[in-house]
């Protein structure tokens, strides 16, 4: 069985739209694959099982709250202990990737809106969103209207043709494409679910 890594560190915090999308799409996708066991790491397990469950879900305990020891030493350790085949993440992924890695990124404000962040915080996403963006296996954006700001960012003049990120290899926030399906074992997690 594969075994998809899922950073649910969001699942047991403040209601927002990230975390019930991951809970939907997590959902589905067990439902749909059961010959994938989804690993969700959350800082509260028995409280996640309750919000998301199925036999192909695994929940784990994630030991720091901080992000960089989490990004830097955590994730790194838990592919290889873990047994993971890839791993999810939303918006920021870890440098250091030993497997396939997944990226959600769900809007980018800190791009279109830069007011709305602490001038730290904006060049902060600036540049670990884009790396993660840069390393992933698959990039994810959850609704038409990101993969549409997303891509007219870098292609101002796509927003008016229609040309989207799963749609524009070309795309510098997308993954080159030959690097779609070097991993057979990971193919299956790569289909953009919508909540």
């Amino acid at each position: 069985m594969r075994r998809l890594g899922v950073d649910g560190h969001i699942l047991t915090g403040k209601h927002q739209g990230s975390n019930v999308w991951l809970v939907n799409v997590i959902a589905h996708a067990a439902k749909r694959d059961p010959n994938t066991v989804y690993v969700v790491y959350s800082f509260d397990p028995e409280t996640a099982k309750q919000i998301l469950n199925g036999p192909n879900i695994e929940h784990r305990a994630l030991p720091f709250r901080a992000a960089i020891p989490r990004l830097l030493f955590y994730w790194p350790y838990a592919m290889l202990v873990h047994g993971l085949d890839a791993l999810l993440t939303q918006y920021v992924a870890p440098p250091l990737a030993l497997r396939p890695q997944i990226v959600v990124v769900h809007d980018v404000l800190f791009e279109t809106n830069p007011e709305f962040f602490p001038p730290i915080m904006r060049w902060r996403l600036r540049l670990l969103v884009r790396m993660s963006v840069a390393s992933a296996f698959a990039v994810i954006a959850p609704s038409n209207y990101s993969e549409d700001k997303i891509a007219s960012l870098r292609h101002p003049s796509s927003a008016h043709h229609g040309s989207s990120l799963r749609r524009s290899s070309t795309h510098p926030w997308r993954m080159p494409p030959t690097r779609i399906g070097t991993r057979s074992s990971v193919r299956p997690f790569c289909r953009s679910y919508r909540a």
